[in-house]
C-alpha cells in the first residue's frame, strides 16, 4: 500500500507538474492561483495571499470540476479519521479497517481496492438495494464478487451521527455502531459552482449547482461557456 501511493504520489506530481508547464510556459498564456469568483459577465476577481486580483475577459470558459458531496450528518466534518477520495488516498498506513459511507461506483471502486490492498472494507448504503441506479443484474454480480474479496454491505444504513473513541471512528447508525479505522465520504460528486458566484454573471445553476447550458455549451451570459468536469 505504501509503495501503491508513493508511485501515485510521483505520478501525479510529474504530470501536474508537465501540466503546468505546458501552458505556462506558452508566451501568450498567465497561469494565477488564487480562488476566483465573478464580478459580472466580464470581470473575475481572485483571491489570493499576496492580494486580490481583478481579471477581465471578452470571453470566460469555466472548467472547475467537481467536489465531494458531504451529506449533513452530525462530526462527518470535525471527527478525525474521515477523509474524501483525495484524502484516502495520501495516507501514510493502511487503515485495517475501512468503512465507505456510500454504495456507488465511487465506493465500489474503494472498496474493491482497500480489500485488494488487505483491509477489512464496510459498505455502508442508505437505500434498501445496491448500486439502484443500475440494471439489477450488474449491481447482484458486482455485489457477489465484493463479498467473494471479503467486502461487507450494509443496505438501509441511515447514519445518524459520527464521532471519534479510542482512535477509531464511530458510525452510529439506529441501534447499531460501526468502528473503523478511517471513513471514506463516497456520497457521490457535485459540481463546484458555489464559490463561483455564478449568480453576478447572469449564470443559471440547477439543484446540485450545474451551470445551465444551451447545445454549445454557453451559458445565458453569451460570452461564458461551461466546459464540464
Amino acid at each position: 500500500f505504501v509503495r501503491a501511493i508513493q508511485r501515485k504520489n510521483e505520478v501525479v506530481n510529474f504530470l501536474r507538474n508537465k501540466n503546468f508547464h505546458n501552458l505556462a510556459d506558452m508566451p501568450n498564456i498567465d497561469v494565477i492561483d488564487g480562488q476566483a469568483e465573478f464580478i459580472n459577465n466580464h470581470s473575475l476577481r481572485v483571491h489570493r495571499p499576496e492580494g486580490n486580483l481583478e481579471i477581465h475577459g471578452e470571453k470566460i470558459f469555466i472548467n472547475t470540476g467537481a467536489q465531494t458531496v458531504v451529506p449533513p450528518i452530525p462530526g462527518i466534518t470535525t471527527t478525525p479519521g474521515v477523509y474524501d477520495s483525495t484524502g484516502l488516498l495520501n495516507l501514510k498506513e493502511l487503515p485495517g479497517h475501512l468503512g465507505i459511507l456510500g454504495g456507488g461506483y465511487i465506493g465500489v471502486e474503494f472498496a474493491s481496492m482497500f480489500a485488494n490492498f488487505g483491509s477489512k472494507v464496510t459498505i455502508l448504503e442508505a437505500a434498501s438495494l445496491f448500486l439502484p441506479r443500475e440494471d439489477r443484474d450488474m449491481p447482484d454480480n458486482i455485489a457477489t464478487i465484493l463479498r467473494d474479496q471479503g467486502v461487507d454491505i450494509i443496505l438501509n444504513a441511515h447514519v445518524e451521527r459520527i464521532s471519534h473513541h479510542e482512535n477509531q471512528v464511530q458510525v452510529h447508525s439506529g441501534h447499531a455502531q460501526l468502528a473503523v479505522d478511517a471513513l471514506l465520504i463516497a456520497s457521490g460528486r457535485q459540481p463546484a459552482t458555489a464559490s463561483l458566484h455564478p449568480e453576478n454573471a447572469g449564470i443559471a445553476v440547477n439543484g446540485p449547482g450545474a451551470i445551465v447550458v444551451a447545445k454549445r455549451l454557453h451559458t445565458p451570459a453569451g460570452n461564458i461557456w461551461a466546459m464540464g468536469d
